[in-house]
């Protein structure tokens, strides 16, 4: 009954199928603990034993939608039949074989998410027809194709991943692996640590891969987001992830840039904005100004972006990272688990906030203070200290005139942050994060000191690139800034100067997480942003 409808909301009617995009040992019989991606699709009896020569019955689909799905039949060796659908020479049935008035248990799955040119719904119609002749009886049954679901810092951590840069290497690592070990061994999550010969030197590993999950009405699975960067990395997720109940997907479409990487991709924890509940959050990524449509100008391809969209139970904001080198939301906005209404706590980069922590320490006489003692950066080349006092920075009227550039860049993000998320001041936190003069070239900038916003979030823990600030009495005044503004969380500081700061990059972009899905939400149950019934 009301197959040929699909409502969203509980206990609507709808059929759901996966995208079978993991790699079982068989999808037939899979092995125990494993689950298939095949659903049941049932011909039932017509009451006849055999039609009237000259009348069949039959599938059909439309042609536009017949390669993103295959339906099956079950033969007597084992193996399967493709009837209708996609075939594995890529061929496509709009028609199915005759089918057995008797009755058949068919199987069909889905191969593509929702995405720019498909819109997630696949129609098959039951005809009885004369053969090759129009139908005289139809009957219709609508499926939908389960979205893929990003997993916000508010869902427990299962896996965390990293790559290790050996010795024999330019930024090498050692250091950082081992204050991240540390932290995962005692927080009892597992780390997987990608050796150089399956990383290649790439260490981004937040970049190449953003994991999420897709769910059915039988089981959910953990599907990794493959991006279009393709660096050292590309190989690892295909090699490495993708398997039995872990299932991969990618896109393209265009050349990618920076932002088409996936430290621009992050989402929301769970809001409601003008009376519209999202459940599962809302994904945020960066892009050039509002009205910049000069040469040079940054945003993510738009297949990507359309497949973002196309999802729905997600609905995607924009924000402004373009005046950033590498540009990405991870750099200057994150989101922690706090005990207040909304569940979390925004965390967002403010050059005025570490102004203020600087102009403090010279009001209380702390203005000859080092700041970076003992560290080096590499300017054209060369090996240059980075060590300067208090004063001397506050001195720098050039460096600080940028920053109120970077802090109005921050400010435009705010404001549509608080109207996309329905967040107020007292749900936002700013961290210290000060950012160079911009470069001659490109007109961008990059974090001068380490960026704390860009951490690592493992349920009540943040593991925070260690700033280097100024120390009075024994503690760091960045470090202290970070704790005093989130005093319920467990924080821990670690070096990543050389291994990732001083290559454009901070913890975040150095780890990946494998979180949970949500428990007990089904996104079939809630109307999404743009959604439509049939």
């Amino acid at each position: 009954m009301n197959r040929e409808n699909w409502v969203w909301g509980k206990g609507q009617p709808g059929a759901i199928v996966l995208v079978n995009n993991d790699r079982d040992s068989s999808d037939l019989s899979p092995n125990q603990n494993e689950h298939s991606e095949l659903s049941p699709l049932i011909v039932r009896p017509t009451g006849l034993e055999s039609l009237p020569e000259g009348i069949e019955l039959i599938l059909y689909t439309p042609p536009e939608t017949a390669g993103r799905f295959a339906v099956f039949r079950k033969q007597a060796n084992g193996t399967m039949e493709t009837i209708l659908g996609r075939k594995s020479n890529q061929e496509s049935l709009s028609y199915s074989t005759p089918l057995d008035p008797r009755g058949e248990n068919l199987l069909i799955e889905a191969y593509d998410l929702p995405g720019p040119f498909f819109e997630g719904m696949i129609t098959l119609e039951l005809h009885l027809r004369r053969t090759g002749g129009i139908p005289a009886a139809i009957d219709t049954v609508v499926f939908r194709v389960a979205p893929w679901i990003m997993t916000p810092n508010t869902l427990p951590v299962k896996e965390v991943f990293t790559c290790i840069i050996p010795g024999t290497e330019e930024g090498e690592n050692s250091k950082f692996i081992e204050g991240l070990a540390s932290a995962c061994n005692s927080l009892g999550v597992s780390l997987h640590q990608i050796p150089f010969d399956e990383n290649n030197g790439d260490r981004w590993i937040q970049d190449e891969i953003e994991i999420g999950y897709c769910e059915g009405p039988t089981h959910s699975l953990p599907v990794v987001f493959d991006s279009p960067r393709d660096r050292g990395l590309d190989d690892f997720p295909e090699k490495r992830i993708l398997g039995p109940d872990f299932g991969h997907f990618q896109v393209g479409g265009s050349t990618p840039n920076s932002l088409d990487s996936f430290g621009n991709l992050e989402v929301s924890p769970p809001v409601t904005v003008k009376g519209r509940h999202y459940p599962f959050g809302r994904i945020i990524f960066g892009g050039r100004a509002y009205g910049n449509y000069q040469e040079g100008a940054r945003q993510i391809m738009p297949h990507l972006r359309h497949l973002l969209h196309a999802q729905k139970v997600q609905s995607p904001i924009e924000i402004f990272t373009d005046w950033l080198s590498v540009g990405h939301v991870d750099e200057i906005l994150c989101f922690v688990p706090a005990a207040n209404d909304k569940g979390f706590k925004m965390l967002v980069a403010s050059p005025m906030r570490a102004k203020a922590v600087l102009d403090r320490l010279v009001q209380e006489g702390h203005g000859e203070t080092i700041m970076f003692k003992g560290l080096f950066h590499s300017s054209d080349g060369q090996s240059v200290s980075a060590e300067t006092t208090v004063r001397e920075l506050l001195s720098d009227v050039h460096f600080w005139s940028e920053n109120k550039y970077f802090q109005k860049c921050m400010d435009i993000n705010r404001r549509i942050l608080i109207e996309n998320l329905d967040l107020s001041d007292v749900d936002i936190i700013e961290i210290p994060v000060l950012f160079h003069p911009r470069s001659p070239i490109d007109k961008r900038t990059a974090a001068f000191f380490l960026d704390m916003v860009n951490h690592l979030v493992i349920n009540n823990t943040s593991l925070v690139p260690k700033p280097y600030g100024p120390v009075i009495n024994g503690e760091d005044e960045f470090e202290l800034a970070f704790r005093n503004a989130l005093p319920e969380r467990d924080v821990r500081f670690i070096d990543d100067w050389y291994s990732y700061h001083e290559m454009l990059g901070e913890i975040h972009c150095g780890t990946n997480a494998l979180r949970k899905p949500f428990a007990n939400l089904k996104w079939w149950e809630f109307t999404p942003e743009g959604g439509y019934n049939l």
